[in-house]
This record gives structure tokens, C-alpha cells and sequence, in this order.
């Protein structure tokens, strides 16, 4: 075998090598990219989202430019329409998981923690105190005047 030859079967190798290896990355990582607990999970969602919107956008154009039949659109648009509502259903899935408090998982957890301290609450007039005019619940200033309403505590 000659050095030309060895060469050329290297350079062979080494381009093979860097082609391959980004696609076989996903497999070979010791955590898939969707699971909860890998941070890079949600980023790889809104990535995926993007797509899916993107997606949508151009089956559009191509439909307006006759490069797909009606028939064609509203396939591709219904199998990415159902891709993109799954990502948006995980995607919020994982938001309300990581809101949620961790369970207690001991009555004595439940007994040993102190009680909690609210808040006491204040009455809230139901008019103004300056032009007398009715106010709507939950409102912080008069409708009428502008005035602040001055709740009275309890």
C-alpha cells in the first residue's frame, strides 16, 4: 500500500468521522434530550416549536404557489398541526410540574411545620368616600374621581 493511498483512506475516515458523529450524538448521550430532568430538554421543545411554526408558515407559501396540492397541504398541515399542539401540551406540562410544591411525604412533616401567618383581611366599601359613587369589586381607585380607595381593616 502506498502512502497516497494511506492518505486518501485517512482523509476518508476523518471527514466519515465528522459527518457521523452529530447524528449519532442524540443516541449515544447517556440521557435523552426530552426527559424532564435534563435542563436541555425544554430548550430542544421551544427549538422543536419554532420548527413546527416555521413548518406551517411554509406549507402555506407552497401552497399559494401551486407547489403542492390542496390534498398535500392539508395532510402536512394536520401532521404538523398535531406535532406542534403535542410540544405546546409538554411544553406546558413541564411548566406546571416545576410550579407545583414537592408533596409532603410523613404525617409528622405535615405536624412539624409552623402554622402560617395571613394576612387579615380589610372590609371593602362599596362606595366612594369623596363622590359617593358605586364601586366595582376589586378596584384599587374610583371610577368616578380617581380617588383611592381606603379599605377598612377588620
Amino acid at each position: 500500500m502506498t502512502l497516497a493511498t494511506f492518505l486518501l483512506v485517512l482523509i476518508f475516515f476523518v471527514v466519515l468521522y465528522f459527518l457521523v458523529t452529530p447524528m449519532l450524538s442524540p443516541l449515544l448521550s447517556k440521557e435523552a434530550p426530552g426527559t424532564p430532568g435534563n435542563a436541555q430538554g425544554a430548550e430542544d421543545l421551544r427549538y422543536r416549536k419554532a420548527e413546527v411554526l416555521e413548518s406551517l408558515k411554509e406549507f402555506d407559501l407552497d401552497l399559494k404557489m401551486k407547489k403542492i396540492s390542496d390534498q398535500d397541504y392539508q395532510t402536512l398541515f394536520q401532521e404538523t398541526f398535531a406535532e406542534g399542539a403535542k410540544i405546546l401540551r409538554e411544553i406546558d406540562q413541564r411548566a406546571q410540574e416545576a410550579e407545583q410544591p414537592p408533596p409532603e411525604t410523613t404525617p409528622q412533616a405535615r405536624e412539624t411545620r409552623p402554622p402560617s401567618h395571613e394576612t387579615p383581611q380589610a372590609a371593602v366599601p362599596k362606595f366612594c368616600s369623596q363622590c359617593g359613587a358605586a364601586l366595582e369589586a376589586g378596584a384599587n381607585f374610583c371610577s368616578r374621581c380617581g380617588r383611592k380607595i381606603q379599605r377598612v381593616p377588620l
